[in-house]
């Protein structure tokens, strides 16, 4: 419909045309007024700077969010190598995720039903061969993380395991960050893969998956959860580093740059 809507995320994309496919143009913060020209499938066509652009219908409102920008959820915390896991970050932040939904799973238990290969990455005739991490965590979480060694698992590696225990739980990747918002505001805590400290990626390394076609990784790849959100800011329980927040560009540009890896637990 036509008329004045708001945008209830902030960094929400303005695209060339109705799908993600089309090239991304700006990004509007939470509450701005956009004037409306009907919709294509999911998406809004606005009038941006003069030229007709589309934003995703689902974050457009009638009426203007209300100011209290900040959502905080009170998930406990756990660090995972007290627990004992160097490299188990993925479901450490799960378990943390899931304890927040009132399902206390232990750590050992996680850990044993994760599906891993235990194995690290084999060396022949000039490349190396690994695991695929979409279907298991490559090597193991209790060891220490280095090039070819107890690296990871991807959102689809370990998903079935977190609906084993909310089966509400849902891969959010490749959705953008103002989808990792609104998944905060609507009360799921986020598990995002990204890199130690919210650095840009670096020390990018190769293998060739079981189905022969190869994957990259790379040197400071962590995943954490993410917690809350203000209008600047993410809030993150790290179970590396702790409690912190990270700027919204910050978060941003590195979500981005690691392929847009995100699993909310609802």
């Amino acid at each position: 419909s036509t008329g004045t809507k708001y945008t209830t995320v902030g960094t929400l994309n303005v695209r060339t045309g109705a799908g993600t496919k089309y090239k991304v143009v700006a990004q509007l913060n939470k509450g701005v007024a956009v004037a409306t020209y009907g919709t294509s499938g999911s998406w809004t066509r606005i009038l941006y700077k003069g030229s007709y652009r589309y934003i995703s219908t689902q974050y457009v409102s009638k009426s203007k969010p209300s100011t209290s920008t900040t959502k905080k959820l009170n998930v406990p915390y756990y660090n995972q190598y007290s627990l004992g896991y160097p490299s188990g970050c993925e479901f450490v932040s799960l378990k943390m995720a899931l304890e927040y939904k009132k399902k206390a799973v232990s750590a050992a238990s996680l850990y044993n039903q994760m599906p891993k290969s235990m194995k690290n990455a084999t060396y022949k005739n000039g490349k190396y061969y690994w695991a695929d991490p979409e279907k298991m965590f490559t090597g193991n979480p209790a060891g220490t993380l280095d090039y070819y060694k107890n690296w990871g698992i991807y959102p689809k590696g370990i998903l079935p395991l977190a609906k084993k225990y909310r089966s509400g739980a849902v891969d959010i990747s490749k959705q953008g960050v103002s989808k990792i918002e609104s998944e905060i505001r609507s009360g799921n805590p986020v598990i995002v893969w990204a890199t130690v400290d919210f650095k840009n990626p670096y020390g990018y390394f190769s293998w060739i998956k079981p189905d022969g076609k190869t994957f990259t990784g790379y040197r400071n790849y962590h995943v954490m959860l993410v917690t809350g959100v203000s209008s600047g800011s993410f809030y993150v329980s790290d179970p590396y580093r702790g409690k912190y927040s990270v700027s919204r560009s910050q978060f941003t540009s590195v979500f981005n740059q690691t392929g847009q890896y995100a699993l909310s637990v609802r």
